[in-house]
């Protein structure tokens, strides 16, 4: 989840919150709204399967950490993982393009 709060972080500096700069983004038309709409879904993807491990983990002893722990997603979540990873890809192209291009 690193880079897509890090990278929404930089284009849109006044916003709070990696979801509201995310939207944002698509308020000023700046990427592909298709792109914007897959990042805030797999930030919010992100975000639930960490809240999840980290409650396994409290509940076995262990710190919580920013992991997910891949064994344990289905063959869906696994894909949706897969899909997740991509649109970051896709941040990455547009913060490159915005901060040089532009």
């Amino acid at each position: 989840p690193r880079p897509c709060c890090t990278g929404a972080r930089r284009l849109v500096a006044k916003a709070r919150g990696t979801a509201e700069r995310l939207s944002a983004l698509r308020a000023m038309k700046a990427g592909g709204d298709h792109d914007l709409e897959h990042l805030i879904e797999a930030q919010r993807f992100f975000l639930t399967h960490i809240l999840r491990q980290q409650i396994r983990d409290i509940g076995l002893g262990a710190p919580p950490s920013n992991r997910i722990e891949t064994a344990r997603l289905s063959g869906l979540e696994r894909e949706r993982l897969r899909e997740c990873l991509h649109a970051i890809e896709a941040l990455e192209t547009l913060v490159r393009e915005l901060l040089f291009f532009e």
